[in-house]
């Protein structure tokens, strides 16, 4: 589990990168696999890759079985998305800057609008954060120009490079786009205007230029990315030109090549090596996932040296992100490393980002101590003379931004700051010996200078705009058709209909999206993906609950400001009627995370989670074991502490996750690495083998019942620890049902479940499994979905009143469904929603396009009583959902329902037949209830509008299998109509006249 909150953590530092894909080591054999399954063949001569020949992906969506159509899929966000990637400076002060933006930006009351769905800008600035001018590059309507890498040579000319979709036009060099993503570079003098620009001419569909540099002969370098995306997965190409810009050599390589600097006739790199094989001469295996490596070629690509960082442990693992080349190649490489980190004879044991220091022959001088970047994840590097500088994203209890300078020679600290808002690119200005830094505050960028010693901020300049990013974090359905989406923006944005600020926010929408209230949360934290259920919805006592940990002071409409505690971070749970007035607020004061709520047939609600330390939740003192232990907590009805009672042993337990069933039993799943651990009172012991999935069952009173072990794998060492859970749901009956991450050949109960891959030497250590247990926790059925690259599905599921199983997965490759259905993706991340029968059999598969270079998300699956399906989400480019498609410029939420709207109906429990019918419909003056002979006589009934507003209030009746009930008094439009029974309750829209 630890490798994939390791990549959640970094999920959301930056949309530009498109970072979104998990960790996954490949082998050599599987890469053959992929170039063959893709048609990307591929000459070798030399160590020079020639001639890269990629077929097309088809084109169409690929479904299984009947799924149900959309009845209508919505979106949500900012009209735009706009980027700083990188600085420059010249000797006499003057800044020069690339990036991207769309919308509308502006500065010092001038103002542009992009033409395409993003369009490339660079800019060069006075010394004092005057602008000097601003250079639009617009790709064509619909379309998109990104720049990515700039360079300055020592006459200012300026060289830039990235990628456009469709044709484009620099200057007066008109560029064609054959490809879905092209690659091109562009050259401009000091005034911005362009003195030559060329495309790559390539037969590879997915090129993006990432970094650009020249050598002292005039010669032009573009380091690629040939995935068309800027994450650490990518396979690579430097790319060598005349200054004419004529391709002198193309040298393409399948590791990832992330940064390059050129100095003199050498050519530096640094990356990540995901998978055995060769830099040059040098053959490299990592230790797990795939490990930083840093080179030195000539400038044929000539590799003279190669190293890869290593580990004292085998869980280790580690990628390159940055690297500075001093004027007397003195080079200094950054990255993010999990556990510790070896760099020739030096080593550090830290969690985050890294330092290292190595001559221009290779060997290694320094590295940065063990708590230097703990808690860092590394952005960009620079540095000048004696100092160099390190900008990071900080992952602790509040996320913040933060600069470091160090010395050259040592790697000790100088200096350090920190920021709200995100620091990014840098170059040291060496006219006056201070810091450029860009910004990002809002999605709105910007410029600071920093004093090159203390790091003390000279200015700040900010660039207006319409940007914003928005997504749900999770949703949860009522009875009655209405949806509860708890979600975020990144700044004001209109939410269909009506306007929301920055924060986050809770809505109640109805059948066809439209929201009836939305409460907001100005100014709150930033979420971020979330594992368990962040909200839930109380169908007993109508009521919605949403829990989140917070950092900074979170202002309740109605209700009190609650501060969190400053040094450890706290959790909150609210609650609200179905109207949205507030009722009560739980604030607990501990580091947490994985939080999950539940909630009881009595009405209580529940909420678990991980924490470290010793802790008081409501008024029981909890005591961890190990490392980080499990707590689960139930409140009453009014926010009053029932109980606590906590889960672990001497190690890491990674997350807990709770359901209910109709006797207010708890049933609780997790990851425990421990061997001895304890189940609030039952003590078990995991062997090797046995699994580190726990599933256990808690009375109503927090006592242990049962402890059951799954998804051992004694097939392979460590087996088990490639298995986890990441949901849980219980029907009424006490069923559960379970879905996760699990390796190869795992047991649960006596299923065995095989990866149907079969490739020699391919670690197929990550499939998805959905399983159900009984009462006692006995292992009724359990599938595996097998990938050839890892998905993600970290979002809430559900099941329905008959114990179907419904689920979402982000998709990077094929997808196999056992041997029902084998999905092929279409985009870079497509998402799937699928379904499983009670009894375990695959009923369909509905798929979502992503495009070549995009990311999208599932968030939540939610089923709804009526036969539809609620799915929530976010994307950030494209997303085709067959009968619709969407292109946006940020990262845009949808929600989407399958099934049918209109026809409104909750199903008995254990038949397929209507509760009730209801005619006639439309209607004008009275209507008529007539009950199924399976359901019990009719005791009441209730009406609302779409709004959920009650018409007529639950109105008690004797008795009856036949009810006319009068509308008369009702204006035109659309209601529901509630019907209450002995058994159970249903709803039917009703139509009047």
């Amino acid at each position: 589990m630890k490798q994939v909150y390791f990549i959640i953590s970094l999920i959301f530092i930056s949309l530009s990168l498109n970072s979104q894909n998990t960790s996954f080591k490949q082998s050599k054999e599987f890469q053959e696999l992929k170039k063959l399954h893709s048609n990307s063949y591929q000459s070798h001569e030399d160590g020079v890759i020639s001639n890269p020949l990629y077929d097309g992906v088809k084109s169409t969506l690929n479904d299984y079985g009947n799924p149900p159509n959309w009845d209508w899929v919505k979106t949500f966000g900012g009209s735009g998305g706009d980027v700083v990637r990188e600085v420059v400076t010249s000797p006499d002060g003057v800044m020069f800057v690339t990036g991207s933006f769309s919308g509308v930006i502006s500065f010092n009351g001038n103002s542009w609008s992009s033409i395409g769905r993003r369009d490339a800008f660079i800019a060069k600035f006075q010394s004092d954060g005057s602008l000097i001018w601003f250079r639009q590059f617009s790709a064509q309507e619909g379309e998109i120009l990104d720049a990515y890498g700039i360079h300055l040579d020592g006459v200012e000319n300026v060289y830039f490079t990235g990628s456009y979709t469709g044709n484009i036009t620099l200057g007066t060099f008109n560029l064609n786009g054959p490809h879905d993503i092209n690659l091109f570079l562009a050259k401009a003098d000091t005034d911005g205007n362009i003195t030559m620009a060329v495309a790559h001419p390539t037969t590879n569909p997915l090129e993006l230029g990432l970094k650009v540099d020249t050598d002292d002969g005039g010669n032009i370098y573009v380091l690629a990315s040939l995935d068309g995306t800027a994450n650490r997965l990518h396979a690579s190409a430097v790319i060598k030109y005349d200054a004419n810009g004529n391709v002198i050599m193309d040298f393409y390589h399948e590791q990832n090549f992330c940064d390059m600097k050129v100095v003199g006739q050498s050519i530096y790199l640094i990356g990540t090596i995901n998978f055995e094989g060769y830099i040059g001469d040098f053959y490299f295996d990592p230790v797990s996932y795939g490990d930083a490596f840093v080179a030195k070629a000539n400038t044929n690509m000539e590799f003279v040296w190669a190293s890869m960082a290593g580990h004292t442990s085998s869980t280790g693992d580690s990628f390159g992100i940055g690297l500075y080349v001093s004027q007397n190649e003195e080079v200094f490489i950054t990255g993010f490393s999990r556990f510790n980190i070896v760099w020739g004879g030096l080593s550090s044991n830290s969690w985050g980002g890294f330092l290292v220091n190595c001559s221009a022959d290779g060997e290694f001088l320094w590295l940065s101590e063990d708590s230097m970047f703990s808690g860092d994840t590394p952005v960009d590097i620079t540095g000048y003379l004696d100092y160099v500088y390190v900008s990071c994203v900080t992952q602790t209890i509040n996320q913040y931004s933060n600069i470091k300078s160090m010395h050259s020679t040592s790697g000790a600290l100088i200096s350090e700051c920190t920021s709200e808002n995100d620091f990014g690119a840098m170059a040291v200005n060496t006219l006056d010996n201070t810091l450029i830094t860009s910004q990002n505050t809002d999605g709105l960028i910007g410029l600071s200078k920093l004093d090159g010693l203390s790091l003390s901020v000279d200015w700040n300049v900010l660039f207006g705009g319409n940007t914003a990013f928005a997504y749900p974090i999770g949703t949860a359905l009522d009875n009655n058709g209405f949806q509860y989406q708890y979600g975020y923006a990144s700044n004001q944005m209109n939410y269909f209909g009506q306007q929301i600020n920055k924060g986050l926010f809770l809505a109640k929408q109805n059948a066809a999206g439209l929201p009836a209230w939305i409460v907001e949360f100005n100014n709150a934290d930033d979420l971020g993906t979330t594992l368990g259920n962040p909200i839930v919805y109380d169908t007993n006592f109508n009521c919605v609950y949403i829990a989140s940990s917070f950092t900074k002071p979170l202002v309740i409409p109605g209700g009190p400001t609650l501060t969190p505690d400053p040094y450890s971070g706290s959790f909150f749970i609210l609650k609200y009627d179905s109207q949205g007035n507030f009722q009560w607020a739980v604030q607990e004061n501990f580091q947490n995370y994985s939080l999950c709520l539940a909630t009881d047939q009595s009405g209580n609600v529940l909420i678990s989670g991980i924490f470290t330390g010793n802790i008081v939740i409501g008024n029981t003192n909890l005591v961890n074991a190990g490392s980080d232990d499990i707590f689960v907590a139930k409140y009453n009805n009014t926010g009053q502490p029932v109980w606590a009672v906590r889960a672990g042993g001497e190690d890491t337990e990674w997350e807990g996750l709770i359901s209910t069933d109709a006797q207010d039993n708890v049933y609780l799943t997790g990851e425990y690495y421990s061997i001895n651990v304890t189940i609030v009172n039952e003590p078990i012991t995991l062997e090797e083998g046995d699994g580190n999935i726990v599933v256990a069952k808690l009375n109503s009173q927090g006592n242990t019942q049962w402890v059951h072990l799954v998804g051992g794998c004694k097939a392979t060492e460590w087996g088990d620890y490639y298995c986890w859970p990441t949901g849980i749901r219980t029907d009424k009956q006490g069923n559960s049902y379970i879905k996760g991450w699990c390796n190869d050949s795992v047991s649960f109960g006596n299923i065995m479940l095989t990866s149907l891959i079969n490739i020699p030497n391919y670690d197929n250590k990550y499939n998805k499994f959905v399983a159900k247990f009984d009462t006692e926790g006995n292992v009724i059925w359990a599938n595996s979905i097998n990938e050839h690259l890892s998905s993600m599905d970290y979002n809430q599921f559900d099941i329905d009143n008959h114990g179907n199983v419904y689920c979402g997965l982000r998709t990077r490759d094929t997808t196999l469904f056992g041997e029902d259905f084998r999905f092929e993706n279409v985009g870079l991340n497509d998402l799937i929603v699928f379904k499983y029968s009670n009894e375990g059999q695959l009923s369909w598969v509905r798929s979502i396009e992503d495009s070549k270079a995009g990311s999208a998300w599932i968030s939540s699956v939610r089923a709804g009583e009526n036969q539809t399906i609620c799915v929530s989400g976010w994307f950030n480019d494209y997303l085709n959902f067959g009968t619709t498609s969407f292109e946006v410029n940020s990262k845009n939420g949808f929600i989407g329902l399958l099934g049918e709207s209109n026809s409104i109906t909750q199903y008995d429990q254990n038949t397929d037949q209507f509760m009730f019918d209801l005619f006639p419909n439309p209607a004008d003056k009275s209507v008529n209830v007539k009950a199924i002979d399976v359901l019990s006589e009719i005791t009441g009934y209730q009406i609302t509008d779409v709004t959920g507003r009650q018409i007529c209030p639950k109105t008690p009746t004797n008795r009856v299998p036949n009810l006319k009930i009068d509308i008369s008094a009702y204006p035109a439009g659309v209601y529901y109509v509630k019907i209450y029974s002995q058994k159970s309750n249903g709803v039917k829209k009703l139509v009047i006249h």
